[in-house]
């Protein structure tokens, strides 16, 4: 069955709806802020405000970004069509509940919203668990506590509780998720790209110190989400604001100013360790440093800012388009950034508070995400079948590294391409793939040769054989030997 394009692959709807629901939420909560309309009844305008940049925005970025990656780190086939749609019809349900929960009532609202990162937690352990990818599995943990960061938020407010915890516990899910994805991810690209301009000096590769500062940034966010305040916190978050910062300044960010694609994840990544540094002194001293600094350092900032790289950078990749920054890309780096340095500073001030606030709303909602909205349609539309041609050319090529949480596609011509890679990547791209067939070989004409274990036999009938054909626009399999070489 033929999908539409948006629906062949999560990033595509996934991507388009977080940057439209971002650009409408932010002026939404700015209005209810300012007293100018009704939200979110129960719940209160700043709680909603906070739930759905984190529940909203964010998780479904986090559920684009793993239905795009999990089919590179398993083999399979990528989820698209009805059971892709299913998921951004339930998180289209969650919105309107939240925004009309007077209505439907609080309890009804809150397992509607709830559905949505249940399903994902599902659907995401269903296609790991099958494809036997057991080491990305760490991942669906991350997605897990932001589950429960959900269901405690809607715990919560239907007690009539503090969200406070919820809402720390939460942020800290993403925080931590940016630390290890965005950890590999940077790196992984600034690397490739070094590479590619003869650098002789490259990113430090994964190491004690990196597994020592995840390590101690985890520490940090569980002891803020559970103890904001006391020296502890202090301690630990110093402790990972300095590991971060080190390891960052081990990716070699300044040597890539000529790339926006790459600088934006350098930035983005330095709001991680700029986080813990105003939480290790507002620990100690919520006077000179507000809790608010803390969170819109890490909301804002780290997560708005990696977010939006990730965005532009997968749906350039990804529909064949060359990796490298507009000048309108550019302008919505800087627009974010501006934003996230705004709201940071609006913490510190009370007269020019909501001055400050307008201003970082501004920036968020013009020039980020309307101009990413735009971006993303027109090449969901434009560009659909892009990698088809890419795939079929045998120039697809998938940039791995440290586990394969890092995932890109580049266009190279295919007469470079080692002969004996070229030919088993042509010759999988040809058969395609038909799930719930599993062989280490693929037949055709009586010849055999070998494949990976993840990889699944092509059908051998003519009703399969045109299965086969409908499905190569959308997956291709790449063999480890040939996935070693592109990524070089």
């Amino acid at each position: 069955m033929s999908y539409p394009p948006v629906l062949q692959h999560a990033f595509r709807i996934c991507f388009l709806l977080a940057a439209i629901w971002a650009a409408a939420a932010v002026p939404l909560w700015l209005l209810a802020y300012t007293g100018i309309i009704e939200l979110a009844g129960p719940y209160g305008a700043i709680n909603w405000h906070a739930h759905e940049l984190v529940f909203g925005y964010a998780a479904l970025v986090v559920c684009g970004f793993l239905f795009t990656a999990i089919p590179n780190w398993t083999g399979r086939l990528p989820v698209s069509g009805w059971p892709l749609a299913s998921l951004v019809l339930i998180w289209l349900a969650g919105r309107v509940a939240m925004m009309q929960a007077v209505h439907l009532g609080p309890m009804l609202a809150a397992a509607i919203d709830v559905a949505f990162l249940a399903a994902v937690l599902a659907v995401a352990g269903r296609e790991i668990v099958a494809g036997k990818n057991w080491r990305n599995l760490r991942v669906l943990v991350l997605v897990g506590w932001l589950l429960l960061g959900n269901v405690a938020f809607h715990a919560a407010a239907i007690g009539g509780h503090a969200i406070d915890l919820s809402v720390r516990g939460s942020i800290g899910a993403l925080i931590a998720l940016i630390t290890l994805v965005g950890g590999r991810l940077t790196p992984s690209f600034t690397r490739n790209w070094l590479v590619k301009q003869s650098a002789t000096q490259l990113p430090a590769p994964f190491g004690t110190l990196d597994a020592v500062a995840i390590g101690s940034g985890v520490a940090a966010l569980l002891s803020w989400v559970i103890m904001p305040d006391g020296a502890p916190t202090a301690a630990l978050a110093a402790l990972a604001a300095i590991l971060l910062a080190w390891r960052l300044a081990r990716w070699r960010g300044w040597a890539t100013f000529a790339e926006p694609l790459l600088v934006i994840l350098h930035i983005g990544y330095a709001f991680v360790p700029l986080g813990f540094a105003l939480l290790a002194v507002n620990a100690l001293r919520p006077d000179l440093i507000p809790n608010n600094a803390v969170v819109h350092a890490w909301t804002a900032g780290a997560i708005g800012t990696m977010t939006l790289a990730v965005m532009t950078r997968a749906t350039l990749g990804h529909t064949g388009q060359a990796l490298t920054a507009t000048p309108a890309t550019v302008a919505i780096y800087v627009a974010i950034v501006l934003a996230a340095a705004l709201r940071i500073l609006a913490a510190f001030t009370v007269e020019w508070h909501l001055a400050l606030v307008d201003a970082a709303g501004a920036a968020w909602t013009r020039r980020r995400f309307s101009s990413s909205s735009a971006a993303t349609g027109r090449y969901c539309a434009v560009h659909a079948g892009r990698k088809s041609a890419d795939v079929q050319s045998g120039s697809s090529a998938i940039a791995s590294s440290n586990g394969g949480l890092a995932t890109t596609t580049r266009r190279r011509p295919q007469a470079t391409m080692p002969r004996s890679s070229q030919a088993l990547s042509v010759r999988l791209t040809v058969c395609s793939v038909v799930p719930d067939i599993s062989a280490r070989s693929c037949r055709d004409s009586g010849k055999t040769i070998s494949m990976p274990r993840t990889v699944r036999r092509p059908a051998c009938c003519a009703r399969r054989r045109m299965v086969c054909a409908m499905r190569r626009s959308t997956f291709s399999v790449e063999s480890s030997r040939s996935r070693t070489w592109m990524s070089r």
